[in-house]
């Protein structure tokens, strides 16, 4: 169940924060580097080309976590006395980081929290796979807007708190939804409206 809760709160905070940034992403599209021409003509050639596209991003991918692994352990050595494991792990590297409040055992928002922010590694993947897609500035406030918002949402939808801290978890995500209703009516109000045309005899 805690599973399920935590899924619908992400979801929720996505639809809250996710628009307020959509319009500082580019629209550019990532060069193609196979020419249509050879993958319509031989679909062979289309399907080997795919698979090692994939493969390579795959390897890409799972190169970043490689390397944030040994610098979360390196980091995490340097940082002991100073800063507990799952703080270190939370900046940079989310299954370490959701290892690492298991074995506190954290309550649940912590993981949203956890789970809203994703690490730097998380950040770095998208950064690589969508270089001209995404841009990194605004997808960082967003997802600190996301790390904030997650655990409220948790607070505000689990009976287990008393219920003015429930409703104080409430106030800053209503003001979103508020916020983003506003827009909605602002792009209604600014959208251009078809006039009718009287049909010609």
């Amino acid at each position: 169940m805690d599973g399920v809760l935590l899924l619908l709160c992400h979801w929720f905070a996505v639809c809250l924060s996710a628009p307020l940034f959509s319009h500082q992403v580019t629209q550019q599209n990532s060069p193609c580097t196979t020419p249509p021409a050879q993958s319509t003509a031989a679909p062979l050639y289309a399907l080997c080309n795919s698979i090692g596209s994939a493969g390579a991003e795959c390897l890409r991918v799972t190169a970043f976590v490689s390397y944030f692994s040994v610098l979360l352990a390196t980091v995490q050595k340097l940082t002991a006395a100073l800063l507990p494991t799952a703080v270190t792990a939370f900046v940079l590297e989310l299954t370490a980081a959701t290892q690492a409040l298991h074995q506190a055992g954290a309550p649940l928002f912590t993981y949203a929290a956890c789970c809203g922010f994703s690490g730097i590694c998380t950040m770095a993947q998208v950064r690589c796979v969508l270089p001209s897609e995404i841009s990194l500035r605004p997808y960082l406030f967003e997802k600190l807007l996301h790390a904030l918002l997650c655990p409220m949402l948790i607070v505000a939808f689990t009976c287990s708190y008393p219920a003015y801290v429930r409703g104080l978890a409430c106030i800053f995500p209503f003001a979103l939804l508020l916020l983003r209703l506003c827009q909605q009516k602002r792009k209604s109000l600014l959208r251009p409206k078809s006039r009718n045309k009287l049909p010609h005899f």
